[in-house]
């Protein structure tokens, strides 16, 4: 009698051990976020032309999906008052997202999605300019988010 007991027990717990240990959640679309990016620089040098803290929140996840940084005034062309020599960026938490930088044949290949959970996040959108002309920046990340569902 005891060792059925033992037995009886011994598989409802392992059942419900591996029920909880194996149990998978479900996401369910929320919105399409598409937070926007601008700014100018009219010095050589480097800037943090604009930061936007973002939170994700609690019981969702955001799936970044796409990002891009350009020099608008420039537009990659070698006729630009800066001959296209301005690079762009954005970062999270001072991680590049995408750069573009219009005169390197080295590009940046960012790995899309990123997938972020709940918390708050610090993204910067920064330009590199080789001249001291005007140009103006401009930027956007396609984020998509999920309520995460038990």
């Amino acid at each position: 009698m005891k060792n059925i007991k033992k037995f009886i027990f011994g598989a409802v717990f392992s059942l419900l051990f591996f029920n909880c240990a194996f149990a998978q959640v479900s996401l369910e679309f929320s919105q399409v976020l598409r937070p926007t990016f601008s700014g100018s620089l009219a010095v050589t040098g480097s800037a943090v032309l604009q930061t936007q803290n973002l939170t994700v929140p609690a019981g969702k996840v955001w799936k970044i999906v796409s990002a891009q940084a350009t020099d608008v005034t420039n537009q990659g062309t070698f006729d630009g008052p800066c001959s296209a020599s301005n690079s762009a960026v954005i970062k999270m938490d001072n991680n590049i997202l995408t750069y573009s930088n219009f005169t390197s044949t080295a590009i940046f290949e960012p790995i899309f999605p990123i997938w972020i959970p709940a918390g708050s996040y610090s993204f910067t959108f920064e330009a590199l300019q080789s001249c001291s002309s005007l140009s103006q920046y401009s930027g956007y990340m396609s984020i998509v988010e999920f309520t995460v569902v038990p």
